[in-house]
């Protein structure tokens, strides 16, 4: 096989955060250990329904890089596309994340108390959240809501 394509099905819930030439990071079940980038080269621009999903989904048509040898036609993979990439940024579970009035913040352990501490949020995934203002690396977060009282933290 000269050229490989994956074609997966994306939810009309995410379509919008995918765009041509986004690149996909391809792995097959049937090949442990084996990794191939590839890109973007097609979205369908009209939705169908699908017997995996309970909404609209689209064909998106990725093109790998190269080939492996152990690459058979109709072999399963695992897709994932990369929205966005990172280095040297604080991120905290997205559960850890609170909003009241608009405004995003976190429980903040110190050694003497927790405190409620205001975040200035960016890029996130349905499990972490970038952290752009409010945190520093190595401060501790709560997963849920304090059973004991809080101090409210002044904004650094």
């Amino acid at each position: 096989m000269s050229k490989v394509i994956s074609e997966i099905y994306v939810k009309e819930i995410d379509i919008a955060k995918i765009k041509v030439g986004d690149s996909v990071r391809v792995s097959f079940d049937a090949l442990e250990g084996t990794i191939i980038m590839g890109s973007i080269k097609s979205i369908a621009r009209v939705g169908e329904s699908h017997k995996d999903f309970d909404m609209k989904a689209f064909k998106v048509i990725i093109h790998l890089d190269h080939t492996d040898d152990g690459l058979k036609p109709a072999m399963t993979s695992n897709n994932d596309i990369i929205l966005a990439n990172a280095e040297n940024v604080i991120s905290v579970p997205l559960i850890s994340v609170f909003k009241e009035n608009g405004v995003k913040y976190v429980y903040l352990k110190t050694p003497e108390s927790i405190k409620k501490q205001e975040i200035k949020t960016g890029f996130e995934n349905e499990l972490t959240v970038l952290v752009e203002e409010g945190l520093k690396e190595g401060d501790l977060v709560l997963l849920e809501l304090p059973a004991m009282p809080v101090e409210v933290a002044e904004n650094k």
